[in-house]
């Protein structure tokens, strides 16, 4: 398969999709998505990472946080997976 076949070519056949930040302009529904997860965690107005405990005041090195721990959990849970194939 081709790197143009590939739909997301961050994404290799059977590896699970990894997060990243937009390119260009972001959809919309991405940025209310994004807000809303990083609302979800505020703690006196400072973003507190759900998985790991550390505080971000900055949105932005927030947000890069938190997609970094989501890669980190995609690809622990590929490892699972293969291990767990016959």
């Amino acid at each position: 398969m081709t790197e143009k076949q590939i739909k997301n070519p961050r994404q290799i056949p059977g590896e699970m999709p990894m997060v990243g930040l937009a390119n260009g302009k972001p959809d919309e529904a991405d940025i209310v998505a994004t807000k809303l997860l990083y609302e979800s965690y505020l703690v006196d107005g400072v973003f507190v990472c759900p998985r790991c405990g550390r505080s971000f005041p900055v949105p932005e090195k927030a947000v890069l946080h938190l997609k970094d721990e989501i890669n980190d959990s995609m690809a622990g849970l590929q490892r699972i997976l293969a291990v767990a194939k016959p």
